[in-house]
């Protein structure tokens, strides 16, 4: 869900409008590279990996 665009979790602030998560994919993709994200109870990480051509 977090890379759905106007996506907000719960603790989002009010100035959120959940659209940062969606275009950062967005680009990585067009640039031939992958996002994905692990998380648990004490940290979130985001793995972005480029592809040489």
């Amino acid at each position: 869900h977090i890379f759905e665009r106007f996506y907000r979790g719960k603790n989002s602030s009010n100035e959120s409008i959940g659209i940062g998560l969606s275009l950062s994919k967005t680009i990585i993709e067009s640039n031939n590279g992958i996002v994905s994200v692990e998380s648990n109870s004490d940290k979130t990480t985001f793995i972005i990996k480029y592809f040489k051509l």
